[in-house]
């Protein structure tokens, strides 16, 4: 069967390079020295803004004193949890992920391995 007699035509090269030129709408709005000031920073310097700067914002929460969501570029959130100087990634229902050690690591998890990824 051909779904180009109902109309239906998915262009996967398409998607593709509209994906690809998000990433690069990305990138080019990136702070890369900001980023690398707050890479050297421990995870208990972290300001609000640095955490702005990664891309993590504030989310109101009944369970978790601090708690920040960051959207990659399909609009999937993982979550930044603070609790008693223990920083963690959560997911989807905020499921721990991820316990994080480093500040550099945070910056790895967030915009490499999530925001910047590819399909």
């Amino acid at each position: 069967m051909d779904f180009k007699e109902f109309g239906l035509y998915y262009n996967a090269e398409a998607d593709r390079q509209e994906y690809q030129e998000r990433v690069q709408r990305l990138i080019n709005t990136l702070d890369f020295d900001k980023l690398a000031v707050i890479r050297n920073k421990s995870l208990s310097e972290l300001t609000e803004d640095d955490l702005a700067t990664i891309g993590f914002l504030p989310h109101p929460s009944q369970d978790f004193a601090k708690l920040y969501y960051f959207s990659d570029l399909d609009n999937i959130k993982i979550y930044l949890t603070i609790e008693d100087g223990a920083y963690s990634i959560r997911r989807y229902r905020l499921q721990l992920d991820k316990t994080l050690s480093t500040t550099a690591e945070l910056i790895d998890v967030a915009l490499i391995g999530w925001k910047l990824k590819m399909k």
